[in-house]
C-alpha cells in the first residue's frame, strides 16, 4: 500500500516515460486534496492500513567506489537475465515478460535517464529494496544486504553515460517518450491560459 507521501511525491514529479506528467501547475494544498479523493477509488485505503515504510538509509561517501562490486552482484543477482550485460533491458529473458495483467513489458533501458521510479541514488536504492508493483521487477531487499544494494545501485548509475542522461525539451519540462499534449496543457497551465484543452483539440 502506497502512504500519502508517496502518492505525493508521484503527483509532483510524474512517471517519467509515460503519460503521467507532473501536476505541477496544482498547489501543494490542491495535490494534497487531490490524493484524498484518488484514494476513494480503491476499498484497500478503507480496509488495510499501509504497512511500515521501508527504511531508505542515505547513500554511502564513497559509493561512486562501489560499482565494480555492483557489476558483479549485477550477475549473480540475475539481473543481466533480463536488463542484459549492458543494461539495455535486452537480456535473454527480456522478450517473454509479462506484466501482473499478462501484457508483454519490457525490462527498463538502464543506462537511459531520466528512469520511472526516479534517478538518483535513493530512488534506485527504493527501487531495489521494494521492487515495482505489477512488473516483473522482484524485491532484493531480503537476499541482498543494504551494503549490497548500494553496490548495485553504483553499478546502475555508472551505466547511464553522460550522453545517456537526456535532456529535456520543452523548456526543461519534457523528457523523452513523455505525452507531448498532456506536457503542453501543463505548460499553458503554468502560463495562467485557460481553455488549454480547447485551443490544442
Amino acid at each position: 500500500m502506497p502512504l500519502d507521501r508517496d502518492l505525493y511525491r508521484t503527483l509532483s514529479e510524474g512517471i517519467h516515460g509515460t503519460s503521467m506528467i507532473p501536476q505541477t501547475h496544482l498547489s501543494e494544498d490542491e495535490r494534497w486534496a487531490v490524493i484524498q479523493y484518488i484514494k476513494r477509488f480503491s476499498p484497500r485505503f478503507v480496509g488495510e492500513n499501509p504497512s511500515e515504510p521501508i527504511r531508505l538509509p542515505p547513500p554511502p561517501a564513497d559509493l561512486r567506489t562501489k560499482w565494480e562490486q555492483g557489476a558483479q552482484l549485477y550477475v549473480d543477482a540475475g539481473c543481466v537475465q533480463c536488463h542484459g550485460a549492458d543494461g539495455r533491458g535486452n537480456g535473454p529473458a527480456a522478450k517473454d515478460l509479462r506484466d501482473a495483467w499478462g501484457h508483454p513489458t519490457r525490462p527498463t533501458d538502464l543506462p537511459l535517464r531520466p528512469l520511472k521510479g526516479g534517478s538518483s541514488p535513493t530512488d534506485l536504492y527504493r527501487t531495489l529494496s521494494t521492487s515495482l508493483n505489477g512488473t516483473p521487477m522482484p524485491s532484493y531487499r531480503d537476499v541482498l544486504s543494504e551494503e549490497e544494494l548500494w553496490a548495485l545501485v553504483a553499478y546502475a548509475d555508472s551505466l547511464a553515460t553522460p550522453e545517456r542522461r537526456v535532456a529535456r525539451g520543452m523548456m526543461g519540462m519534457m523528457g523523452p517518450g513523455e505525452e507531448p499534449l498532456g506536457r503542453m496543457i501543463e505548460m499553458m497551465n503554468r502560463m495562467g491560459m485557460q481553455g488549454a484543452g480547447c485551443m490544442l483539440q
